[in-house]
């Protein structure tokens, strides 16, 4: 049993290919790996579809798993100082660039049990954590036992305030 003083104790902690695991402080901790049917009743909205995806895709939300969150910048390179303040709170941040170096994002890990709350909750978080630096936290993606699944959550709203743009 692995126990930290920023997360609760867990018996199914399991370390996958050596990635740097987070424990992640403002999800909503679960107190078993049993979920109820009522909590597969998600939002309406672009978390809870993606959830819905993976549930008709069999996925398995009993078992903690590694999910991968992209924080997208108004300008690329982002300003150093936003890598070193996610670092801070996420070890497994790494800066990935797109096509021809033209643009990328940054990445980071969490190794939980997928849940609509722990998606909400970090996207929001990681959006404000980096909005002094004018990014936000707008996909997350998880393996499926068939295909890599990613969902792109995008409230134009929140995305537009976040990178410095005027709010609608």
């Amino acid at each position: 049993m692995r126990s930290a003083s920023n997360g609760p104790a867990t018996e199914s902690f399991k370390p996958s290919k050596g990635a740097a695991l987070d424990c992640l402080r403002r999800a909503v901790a679960l107190s078993d790996c049993s979920l109820k049917e009522s909590a597969l009743r998600w939002p309406l909205d672009a978390h809870g579809d993606g959830l819905r995806k993976l549930r008709a895709e069999g996925f398995d939300f009993s078992q903690p798993v590694l999910i991968d969150f992209k924080v997208f910048f108004e300008v690329w390179p982002p300003h150093r100082d936003a890598m070193l303040r996610l670092g801070q709170e996420y070890s497994s941040v790494a800066s990935c660039r797109v096509g021809d170096g033209a643009g990328g994002y940054l990445e980071f890990q969490v190794y939980a049990l997928l849940s609509y709350e722990l998606v909400k909750n970090t996207t929001c978080y990681v959006t404000e954590l980096m909005s002094p630096y004018r990014g936000a936290c707008l996909s997350w993606g998880v393996e499926c036992v068939t295909e890599r699944c990613e969902v792109f959550a995008l409230d134009l709203s929140k995305a537009r305030c976040a990178v410095g743009l005027p709010c609608e």
